[in-house]
């Protein structure tokens, strides 16, 4: 039967205005069509699943799959929402990255010395995977990471003390900043399981997981520079009093000990290159004792104020060359982490992650220069008391084809651990006795230290760490492979 030609501009003009619904709701944007007046919800509606293995639920809408060209030229299926794009699932993701990492790391021992490895500057290439699958009927997924650093440049070592090793003396002890070298190289394996796309607000995908993680950076110091400060004692009259010069070469007097010091005078002090032999002679008397000559003039050459001692001597900076500490640190522990994800385009991709650990703590330290102490190593810290880790991460990823992506990261890892235990390792040999306030013992008399020889053993450290810090932030740039 012939068609007349108003039938036919009749079916045209309903075509079209099928065809211009969806540009006619402009006005409610992020609103499927069908939602406006005369598209009502369908009653008994079946829920539609949208993309693969995904738990997001459309009820009583329109799922519009559409075949969208990527920048390659492949073709690739996405779905649109309510909330933008839904990207299909890829089963299996494999990564690759190059990147640097600025990290400092900082210990304090319990005997208030610090040990501090700055501004560190690694090189670090990386490898990860992850896949998807369905696990009592729930989308899940599996990860893995490895990352190895190794030092490139940046920043110094530093090993000083705070405070006198004996609290009964505590004007007294080892004040001294050695600065030098550094070198080292990190280590970083992690291995989680998660719930995929757990929960949803607003297309970003919420994916729970938790796992098991190791880090280890092994650091070394190295060419340190010692200020060498002198070793210097009061200068004192034949009666035992103090010597105080007021910067005139006859100016010197003396003051009884425990006395006021007089205004305008300063101390004096014998410094090293001081100090004179004395001759024992064959009968008892001694010879080549006295003052030394020479004594310095205005105290503020020497940069100290009056009434203070004035030091001579010192040798000035010295340099140790070679390794002057090593210590070799593992993180380890279990973490619960929060990945959260959206895909923006149809290529582009921004996903955020957060971990939060209670690692245990264990490390090695070995001082080559130490003669009293045993090598490789010298003593061990070990526990989680303290013990905490946290990490963020953010990475844009650019997808260039089905199955290839560029990424770009930016991650901060903190690790820190307090007071723990350890054990040191003493070596055998000939020791100085010492009272409990540091004064040398002469129980026999011979105006001679006593010695007592001492065997290789293993002493128990209670506070052998006070704490120890380690946070890093890095950059990568990576490709994917997704399949």
């Amino acid at each position: 039967m012939p068609i007349s030609r108003e039938g036919n501009l009749k079916k045209t003009a309903a075509f079209l205005s099928v065809l211009m619904l969806p540009f006619a709701a402009a006005a409610r944007e992020g609103t499927p069509s069908y939602y406006q007046s005369g598209y009502g919800i369908p009653e008994n509606s079946n829920q539609v699943y949208v993309g693969n293995r995904s738990s997001d639920v459309v009820v009583g809408q329109r799922v519009n799959t559409v075949s969208t060209p990527n920048p390659a030229g492949n073709v690739k299926p996405y779905t649109m929402t309510p909330n933008g794009v839904d990207a299909p699932s890829d089963d299996f993701e494999l990564n690759l990255t190059v990147g640097r990492k600025f990290a400092d790391f900082e210990f304090k021992t319990g005997v208030n010395s610090i040990l501090e490895w700055d501004d560190m500057i690694f090189n670090e290439i990386g490898v990860s995977g992850r896949a998807d699958f369905t696990l009592f009927g729930s989308d899940a997924y599996v990860f893995a990471d490895y990352r190895h650093g190794f030092y490139e440049s940046g920043g110094y070592s530093m090993d000083y003390d705070l405070e006198a090793f004996y609290s009964s003396a505590s004007n007294e002890g080892i004040f001294t900043v050695s600065i030098g070298d550094q070198d080292g190289k990190t280590d970083y394996f992690r291995l989680g399981l998660g719930g995929r796309h757990v929960w949803n607000a607003g297309g970003w995908k919420f994916s729970p997981s938790f796992g098991y993680e190791i880090f280890k950076h092994d650091l070394e110091m190295f060419d340190h520079r010692y200020p060498n400060p002198a070793t210097y004692i009061p200068a004192l009259s034949p009666n035992g009093e103090y010597i105080f010069g007021n910067g005139n070469s006859d100016g010197f007097i003396t003051v009884p000990q425990g006395s006021s010091i007089p205004a305008g005078y300063y101390q004096v002090c014998l410094g090293p290159e001081d100090l004179q032999l004395i001759n024992v002679n064959g009968d008892g008397t001694i010879s080549g004792a006295g003052l030394p000559t020479g004594l310095p003039g205005d105290p503020s050459v020497w940069g100290v104020p009056f009434g203070e001692c004035v030091i001579l001597g010192a040798d000035g900076e010295i340099m140790v060359p070679g390794t002057t500490h090593k210590y070799n640190t593992t993180w380890s522990g279990f973490f619960i982490g929060m990945e959260v994800e959206k895909q923006l385009t149809y290529v582009d991709h921004l996903r955020f992650y957060a971990q939060i650990g209670m690692p245990y703590y264990s490390s090695e330290g070995i001082w080559p220069n130490r003669t009293d102490w045993q090598q490789d190593p010298s003593f061990v810290d070990e526990g989680s008391n303290g013990g905490l880790s946290y990490a963020f991460e953010a990475e844009y990823s650019y997808r260039i084809s089905d199955n290839w992506s560029l990424s770009l990261k930016g991650n901060m890892d903190y690790y820190k651990i307090g007071k723990i235990g350890g054990e040191l390792y003493v070596a055998g040999g000939d020791y100085f006795v010492i009272d409990e306030n540091g004064q040398y013992l002469d129980e026999d008399d011979d105006g001679l230290p006593d010695t007592v020889h001492v065997a290789e053993q293993t002493e128990k450290i209670e506070d052998a760490l006070k704490s120890a810090v380690w946070q890093s932030f890095g950059i990568h740039l990576g490709v994917k492979a997704v399949f």
